[in-house]
């Protein structure tokens, strides 16, 4: 991401190129986006899917938070088959993943 936007640009910049381009989910420890009701419904807005990362992962040294990590992926790859498009997802040190606010319904849902 740093190969394209700046560190310090705003969600409402690189979030909707992202989100034109499809494909894209976020990893982040940026938890404004889950406990901001603005922030939040821009995310909501959008079809990227957000992954945060729980508390306890910053006290981590750098090997020990790739290791954790990696163990991770597999449960947030199975998180992605089915996650709603703007979908928030908590991923504790354990890597337990929990959903933290959900998208908008897809289309052609029962709802």
């Amino acid at each position: 991401m740093r190969e394209r936007f700046a560190a310090e640009a705003a969600d409402e910049v690189w979030l909707p190129i992202l989100d034109s381009e499809g494909g894209w989910c976020v990893l982040t420890n940026d938890h404004g986006i889950r406990r901001k009701p603005r922030q939040r419904e821009l995310w909501m807005r959008r079809s990227t899917v957000v992954f945060f990362l729980g508390p306890g992962w910053s006290s981590l040294r750098l090997g020990a938070k790739h290791s954790r990590l990696s163990t991770a992926m597999d449960s947030m790859l199975e998180v992605l088959e089915t996650a709603c498009p703007g979908s928030g997802h908590l991923v504790h040190v354990s890597g337990k993943i929990v959903r933290a606010f959900e998208g908008p319904p897809r289309r052609g849902s029962a709802d």
